[in-house]
C-alpha cells in the first residue's frame, strides 16, 4: 500500500473526507457482552475503515 493511499484511508476513517460507501443496520457481535450491536460500517477503496454512529450515508 502507498503512502497517499494510506493516508486517504486514514483521512476517510476520522471523517476528515467521504467514505466510498456507508452500510447502516450492520451488526457487530461483542465478545465481551455476547451482545449484537447494530452499527454503521464505512468503507474506502475496499477496506472497513471504522464503525460507529460518526459516519453519515
Amino acid at each position: 500500500m502507498n503512502k497517499n493511499k494510506f493516508r486517504n484511508l486514514l483521512r476517510s476513517a476520522d471523517a476528515s473526507i467521504p467514505c466510498d460507501t456507508v452500510f447502516t443496520g450492520g451488526k457487530v457481535l461483542s465478545v465481551f457482552s455476547g451482545v449484537l450491536e447494530d452499527v454503521t460500517f464505512a468503507v474506502t477503496d475496499g477496506m472497513i475503515v471504522g464503525f460507529g454512529e460518526s459516519y453519515e450515508p
